[in-house]
């Protein structure tokens, strides 16, 4: 009897048949509001950004679906915002907003980053997107269209 005591209690100590495992629940969709009063709303599935876009007094600005291409496994825990105006040029006196955000998975990081990217809202609409990739040590290769005249939807 003893054996069959010991035998049962070795296997129900080695085999974790009946173990509990909780499942983690995934963001499939956020409201992020910040501190200037704009509204970040987004849409993912589960590895792939669906949707973004900056919600403001001024109204609603979506990023282009073409621009959230390659957008893969956004760290939203990394998410911010930066908002100023312009003061120089064309654009001077113009209000501006920066979402930005790492993305991507463990392969991508180069020295120790992951990729960032940014989207760029100004003149009350979406504009633009920059990528911005560690490039050495001390440097980032960035990937950005200069704001300009050419870029702001009338």
């Amino acid at each position: 009897m003893r054996k069959i005591i010991t035998s049962v209690l070795i296997i129900a100590l080695s085999c974790p048949l009946f173990a509990h495992r909780d499942r983690l629940g995934k963001i499939s969709q956020a409201e992020l509001t910040f501190e200037d009063g704009g509204v970040v709303c987004l849409t993912k599935d589960r590895h792939t950004l669906l949707s973004l876009a900056l919600r403001t007094d001024a109204g609603t600005a979506e990023v282009k679906k073409e621009d959230l291409a390659g957008i893969d496994l956004p760290q939203l825990d990394s998410m911010r915002m930066t908002w100023s105006t312009f003061t120089s040029g064309d654009l001077a006196g113009v209000s501006y907003k920066v979402i930005t955000f790492r993305f991507g998975p463990e392969e991508k990081k180069t020295f120790g980053e992951y990729p960032e990217v940014s989207f760029y809202f100004y003149d009350g609409h979406y504009h633009h997107r920059g990528l911005r990739t560690k490039t050495s040590e001390h440097s980032w290769k960035i990937a950005d269209p200069s704001p300009g005249p050419s870029l702001i939807k009338k």
